[in-house]
């Protein structure tokens, strides 16, 4: 499946949305889209067009775009559509020909003077009693502000989230997709079409995450990078911490209770920082295996480096991911 037919029919939030836009087409007589911001027209149109159809069976239904509204005037499109062998001079000549579901009309990139048009076109519809459903897609600043359900669409950090977790599942080790899928997110800032190019990217984005966003300034990308290292990382570095001091909790009960430099008293084994435990190390007062002192090493070194607003190296987050 395409990137953008996941998005638009698997994604929950978007799918929601699809949901909500076929919905309202259905009920209201004008439906007016903000679609500035829309990632993935095409298949955003096809994913609203499938439930139409799921959902009222057979229904007139037509796509027109603006630069169909400039070659032939919107009557006669609707009359060609209806398959009419003439011209037709008058909308009440064209209301026997429509079939009492009505007429649905999805208007594409309207200007400001295609929609002012099209909004004429159903206010003459109302008067002669002719069922017509119009879902108009336009910029915002066209649409006039007494205009009932106007709808503008946002993409969600979740949804962004859930379509990064998605796509890497398939496409990386198990221990290294949720960290990849908070990176990747956060470098799109809020935008799927960028999601999808750093996907595509993803191992590059892993190891280099500072140089794949060239949509943020130096400073964005290293807060990105920086806010999804806290993310995951901070998490799963506590955890080996408590793991640790679990394998060594008669050694280091032997040193409480303990009072560091800052006056600061510990109880129990679990309130111990890592700092503590690299102190009783490097006094010999804790003996540790060179495997587990190299991992205590490596968690003091790179919480260090999360607290001070520093960014771990790659081999770093690697070595911790690897653990969990």
């Amino acid at each position: 499946m395409e990137i953008s037919q996941l998005w638009w029919t698997q994604i929950p939030g978007p799918r929601a949305f699809c949901r909500g836009i076929a919905r309202q087409f259905r009920e209201s007589s004008v439906c007016c889209l903000s679609c500035e911001f829309m990632p993935w027209q095409d298949a955003f149109r096809s994913a609203v067009l499938d439930r139409i159809y799921a959902s009222t069976g057979s229904v007139l239904l037509d796509l027109i775009s603006q630069t169909d509204m400039d070659a032939t005037p919107l009557l006669s499109l609707l009359a060609q559509h209806l398959g009419l062998q003439q011209a037709v001079p008058t909308l009440s000549e064209l209301k026997n020909a429509v079939p009492a579901s009505g007429l649905y009309l999805w208007l594409c990139h309207l200007s400001a003077r295609g929609l002012q048009s099209a909004l004429a076109f159903q206010r003459e519809a109302e008067k002669i009693g002719l069922p017509l459903h119009l879902l108009v897609e336009c910029e915002a600043a066209a649409i006039p502000k007494a205009q009932p359900a106007v709808i503008r669409y946002s993409a969600q950090e979740m949804d962004i989230l859930y379509l990064a977790l998605t796509l890497l599942m398939d496409e990386m080790e198990p221990s290294f997709v949720e960290y990849a899928a908070h990176l990747l997110t956060s470098l799109a800032k809020g935008d799927p079409l960028r999601m999808e190019t750093l996907f595509h990217a993803s191992r590059e984005c892993l190891v280099h995450p500072l140089e794949c966003a060239p949509w943020l300034t130096d400073v964005q990308c290293a807060q990105a990078v920086y806010n999804a290292q806290i993310r995951i990382l901070l998490p799963l570095i506590e955890n080996v911490r408590l793991q640790l001091i679990q394998s060594y909790q008669s050694a280091l009960s032997r040193h409480l209770p303990f009072m560091d430099e800052y006056l600061g008293t510990y109880q129990k084994p679990a309130e111990l920082e890592l700092r503590h435990l690299v102190y009783f190390l490097r006094h010999g007062d804790l003996p540790m295996n060179p495997r587990d002192e190299s991992i205590l090493n490596l968690l003091y070194e790179a919480r260090n480096l999360l607290s001070h607003i520093e960014i771990l190296p790659f081999a770093s987050v690697e070595k911790l991911l690897q653990m969990a």
